[in-house]
């Protein structure tokens, strides 16, 4: 499981944030394909026109992808996007103590955590990807690229066995730009 979430935050870190030599998401958004929430001081200031103002940055091809949703982090789903949904008139006990379903979702959107998106208000950061993200981006596994060797031969004086996983892959990000209602991917701000 280490292994698992090591792997997911570097290829986090380059698809979302530019890291490790690559471009990603971070790197392309802008202006134009960005809503700036313009916050005093915390992301308790965000209201639900905030989230649909970023929404309808998209163009309209994007909401028909499959794989159409948010990127965040739980922190800021729980702090922003949850509460929107707790705060909602009508709720009841049932749903508040029991929850709104087994996915992460807001307004029928799915929802997905990563750990490398900002956790805590930071002014002026991409807190949230939202987009088309099979239509706008690829990302691949090479096949027969995967491997796991162990040995107990480098750590045998710390009665240790060593563990190396390695994996070749690669993405592109085809249709994420800073061009108005063409991006198929765009961000909010803090």
């Amino acid at each position: 499981r280490s292994i698992n979430r090591a792997v997911g935050t570097w290829e986090d870190e380059s698809v979302f944030l530019g890291s490790h030599n690559r471009q990603g998401v971070n790197d392309l958004v802008g202006a134009n394909t960005s809503f700036d929430a313009a916050l005093s001081a915390s992301w308790s200031e965000f209201t639900i026109s905030d989230i649909q103002d970023t929404l309808g940055k998209l163009p309209a091809w994007a909401f028909d992808d499959p794989n159409f949703g948010i990127v965040c982090s739980l922190p800021f789903y729980h702090s922003v996007l949850r509460r929107f949904a707790l705060s909602a008139g009508g709720n009841t006990g049932t749903d508040v103590l029991g929850g709104f379903g087994e996915s992460l979702m807001w307004d029928g959107i799915p929802v997905y955590i990563s750990q490398v998106m900002p956790k805590v208000y930071a002014g002026n950061a991409n807190v949230m990807f939202v987009g088309a993200w099979s239509r706008s981006a690829k990302f691949g596994v090479v096949s027969g690229s995967e491997q796991m060797a162990t040995s107990d031969q480098r750590y045998f004086d710390q009665d240790q066995v060593a563990f190396r996983y390695t994996q070749r892959w690669a993405h592109t990000l085809h249709d994420v730009n800073n061009t108005a209602n063409a991006s198929g991917v765009v961000a909010l701000i803090d």
